[in-house]
């Protein structure tokens, strides 16, 4: 298990192979409009998560060549709390990759380009604040 305290917007991670989970200590700023925590390789998102707070959904992609592909949008059931922090987490299992708010699975997602193997980096953008990070071999 490796903790980072207010880790930078993006930071390695050596890789994100079956079994691996990565725990985000998630809080939004009041009267955020969206935030982002995407998984890098060295030259695309093998998972993008986008959080839309003005319409409410979220959004599970990937890109190729850098161009953002059709991804999953979520539009009902939209958990996430401006303003207040909460644990959001990346669990990879065989079949993708499980997107958990606090303990409960939101949604599950295939990318389509997922080499796990290859996965660098993770980078935050947006309108948040994430205190801790921690990764679970």
């Amino acid at each position: 298990m490796t903790d980072l305290f207010n880790p930078p917007s993006e930071f390695s991670i050596g890789g994100f192979g079956v079994g691996r989970t990565i725990r985000f200590t998630v809080e939004p700023h009041n009267g955020a409009a969206q935030f982002t925590i995407n998984l890098k390789t060295a030259s695309d998102f093998a998972f993008y998560f986008f959080v839309n707070y003005k319409e409410r959904y979220y959004v599970c992609s990937y890109t190729k060549d850098k161009i953002l592909q059709t991804g999953k949008r979520i539009d009902d059931n939209f958990p996430f709390p401006a303003g207040k922090s909460f644990i959001l987490q990346f669990v990879r299992d065989e079949g993708g990759i499980n997107v958990k708010y606090g303990d409960r699975i939101l949604t599950s997602f295939i990318p389509r380009e997922l080499d796990s193997s290859k996965i660098r980096t993770v980078q935050i953008q947006g309108e948040v604040r994430i205190d801790l990070v921690t990764i679970l071999h």
